[in-house]
């Protein structure tokens, strides 16, 4: 109960990093460091994908100040990163799902492999998303949350969830977007 309390503060921090993106103001960056480093030394990585995917503001905070931290809070934080990656890439290996609780999973993989440049994880959450698309969405728009659970929310939260990681990753050159890419079934994204 608490860390879900507690965790309303990523809000915060959304609106702190938008600001510091406007400005550059050196006080919102020593903010921003300072919350990132008090939730890195307290919050205990579980894998509890609904929690922890709440850290996408966070890990896109750190993944902008990530060079402006000392060598000593950056292979702290780097530390508890990894640490949160390795686990959510293993979720994301082994369950190989298709509802939105498995996409959580996937977009705090690809985050996590954006902040410390991990190719592993980027493939691995690509992989899944694909999955995803073809096992968890069908070509009419429709999804495997919206029939096993007659549920919108959980419907939109799959697909925020791989709309995320199509802005996240980056297209290679010889292969269409997550965003673009199209199941044999032809489901998508779009």
């Amino acid at each position: 109960v608490d860390t879900v309390a507690s965790l309303n503060q990523m809000g915060d921090i959304a609106r702190l990093l938008r600001a510091w993106q406007v400005t550059h103001d050196a006080k919102i960056a020593d903010h921003l460091r300072a919350l990132i480093l008090a939730w890195t030394q307290v919050y205990e990585i579980t894998g509890n994908d609904v929690n922890e995917n709440k850290f996408s503001p966070l890990l896109m905070a750190y993944a902008s100040l990530r060079e402006s931290f000392s060598s000593e809070d950056r292979e702290q934080v780097d530390g508890w990163v990894q640490e949160l990656g390795a686990l959510h890439a293993a979720r994301v290996a082994a369950v190989g799902g298709v509802s939105n609780r498995y996409g959580k999973h996937l977009r705090i993989t690809a985050l996590c492999a954006a902040v410390l440049d991990h190719p592993a994880w980027r493939d691995a959450a690509v992989d899944g998303a694909r999955r995803m698309i073809a096992h968890g969405l069908r070509p009419d728009g429709s999804s495997h949350d919206l029939e096993e659970r007659d549920s919108l929310g959980y419907h939109g939260s799959a697909v925020r969830s791989l709309i995320a990681m199509s802005l996240l990753i980056p297209r290679a050159d010889d292969e269409p977007t997550l965003y673009d890419w199209v199941s044999p079934s032809g489901a998508s994204i779009r």
